[in-house]
C-alpha cells in the first residue's frame, strides 16, 4: 500500500495490484470543516480516476464528523457520479461506532441508492474491517 494522500484527517493508500484505494479517517474529523470534508473527498475523486480504481474502501470506525443533509445530496450526486464514471466496481464502508455519525452515513448510502442515476458500483455497509476486505475482494 502506497499513502497517496494524507493529512490530519484521513490517509489514503493504494494498492496498485488490487485496484484498491483504502481510506482511513481518523479522529481529528471532529475539527473537519464541511468544505474540506468536500475538498478532500474532491481529491479521492481525482485519484481514483487517475489510477484507474475499481474497489474503494472506506474506515470510518475512527469519523466523528457528521455528514449534513446538504453535503449528503453532494455525495449521493456529484461525489457519486464521478466514482461510477471512473469505472468503480465496489464501495465497502466501515461503520463508526458513535450512532449519530453512522446514521448520517447511513443516510447518505440511501441518498445514493435513491438517485434516479444509481451508481453502477455495489456498495456495502460493514460494521468492522474485515467483513468489509472479504466482500471487496470476493
Amino acid at each position: 500500500m502506497e499513502a497517496v494522500l494524507k493529512n490530519d484527517f484521513v490517509t489514503v493508500s493504494y494498492n496498485s495490484t488490487k485496484a484498491l484505494l483504502s481510506l482511513n479517517w481518523n479522529l481529528d474529523t471532529t475539527f473537519l470543516k464541511p468544505f474540506k470534508f468536500q475538498e478532500i473527498l474532491q481529491r479521492v475523486t481525482e485519484r481514483v480516476e487517475k489510477l484507474e480504481v475499481k474497489l474503494l474502501l472506506i474506515d470510518t470506525t475512527n469519523f466523528d464528523f457528521v455528514i449534513v443533509p446538504e453535503m449528503q445530496a453532494w455525495l449521493s450526486t456529484e461525489f457519486n457520479q464521478r466514482l461510477a464514471k471512473a469505472g468503480l466496481r465496489k464501495m465497502a464502508i466501515v461503520l463508526p461506532e458513535a450512532v449519530f455519525v453512522q446514521v448520517a452515513i447511513e443516510q447518505a448510502v440511501q441518498e445514493i441508492k435513491l438517485q434516479p442515476e444509481a451508481p453502477v458500483f455495489e456498495i456495502l455497509q460493514a460494521d468492522n474491517l474485515t467483513k468489509a476486505q472479504n466482500w471487496l475482494f470476493n
